[in-house]
């Protein structure tokens, strides 16, 4: 069986592939130490807000009353009554 990739070609690629990660970690690290204090405090806020969004709505849904095509699931999946003896 030949091997499709031979290793001279392999090489080159993985450079390019580490270069590319190393720069853009360091493109990372180097847009986070000049992001100023204001713009933390901005995001922090504006996470807290999406958060409490999230928390109303997961909270309006849980309060929902259940639709009639979902009892009659649930009562498909478990009908009233005692159990079966297996």
């Amino acid at each position: 069986m030949h091997v499709l990739i031979s290793k001279r070609r392999m090489q080159p690629a993985v450079v390019l592939g580490l270069f590319l990660l190393i720069g853009f970690n360091l493109l990372i690290n180097i847009s986070s130490v000049c992001s100023s204090i204001d713009t933390h405090e901005v995001n922090k806020l504006n996470y807290i807000e999406l958060n409490n969004v999230a928390a109303r709505k997961l909270l309006r849904t849980m309060s929902k009353p259940p639709s009639p095509q979902a009892n009659r699931q649930r009562l498909w999946e478990n009908p009233p009554g005692p159990p079966e003896e297996i």
